[in-house]
């Protein structure tokens, strides 16, 4: 794929790694990623014209998910109510994160190659929802996540932290009947390296996956939007998943 998106999308600072961008730990942020141009488009397109589902799992999450075509988990054009003169700089934001320039630019913050293997998604936050700490280890080849925070003019007393750090310890939870497995709640360990941050507009923020290591969201206090976008990569060879682009 062409470097298209990259120059058209990502702010200028960008275009040339710098040493300071590599982790050094377990997260990494960068601030203003995108021009404002796309930044505002994908906002406008996400809290406007895009159509989001429930997203509930027992009582550890309480969110939404954008939706896609039934039956299309990860793959597959988001389905919108309206289309508006944002919705085609909104799906280029997505495609970015598909693209081999961007792929480089994070396995050179991470310092190892990486692979796409799973598509951008994005979720909203509002009233009494949140997401639990979890490590995002479903499958055993995740390794890496990248969050683009589009969420305006938060303030602290909204609630919706970003949270996250080291697993201290793992605790049975409440378990739906049926459920074939037993649902454990995280616990963060405090006395290690950790982070409880404010959602901040245009955020780029890319996260270690590891079963010792969690994040989560707290619940959101107010009547307003928290919206992120969020996709996963791997370090192993396995057969890239390809998006559906309609």
């Amino acid at each position: 794929m062409c470097a298209f998106y990259w120059e058209k999308i990502v702010s200028p600072e960008y275009y040339c790694f710098k040493s300071e961008y590599k982790m050094s730990g377990h997260v990494k942020s960068f601030e203003n990623f995108l021009n404002n141009e796309f930044a505002n488009a994908c906002y406008e397109d996400l809290t406007e014209n895009i159509r989001f589902v429930p997203h509930v799992y027992a009582k550890m999450t309480k969110m939404q998910c954008a939706e896609r075509p039934l039956g299309s988990v990860y793959d597959g054009e988001f389905l919108r109510d309206h289309e508006t003169q944002a919705t085609k700089k909104s799906q280029h934001v997505f495609r970015l994160f598909e693209e081999q320039k961007f792929i480089s630019f994070v396995s050179e913050i991470v310092g190892e190659p990486i692979t796409f293997i799973r598509p951008a998604t994005p979720y909203k936050f509002t009233y009494g929802n949140y997401l639990c700490l979890h490590d995002d280890m479903s499958h055993p080849y995740h390794a890496y996540e990248v969050v683009l925070n589009l969420t305006k003019n938060w303030k602290k007393s909204y609630g919706g932290y970003s949270i996250g750090g080291h697993v201290l310890r793992r605790e049975d939870a409440y378990t739906p009947k049926g459920l074939p497995f037993q649902m454990q709640r995280i616990v963060l360990d405090t006395g290690k390296p950790h982070y409880c941050a404010i959602p901040e507009f245009n955020k780029l923020t890319v996260l270690k996956l590891d079963e010792n290591l969690c994040h989560g969201t707290s619940t959101i206090r107010v009547n307003k939007q928290r919206i992120v976008v969020a996709c996963i990569y791997t370090n192993m060879l396995e057969k890239k998943i390809t998006t559906k682009w309609l």
